[in-house]
């Protein structure tokens, strides 16, 4: 059964790996530490100005 919903369904997955993997690089070098007590690593997208 070749169903044309499995390859874009494959596609979309991709995207939302590369996406993750994308926020993930602008997020990590960017980004700020939360206030008060978070987890080792956590980082909160910084303000605007920054």
């Amino acid at each position: 059964m070749e169903s044309p919903l499995v390859p874009s369904v494959l596609e979309q997955r991709g995207t939302a790996d590369s996406a993750h993997y994308a926020w993930w690089c602008l997020l990590n070098p960017y980004g700020e530490q939360p206030p008060g007590p978070a987890p080792e690593g956590m980082r909160i997208p910084s303000s605007a100005a920054v």
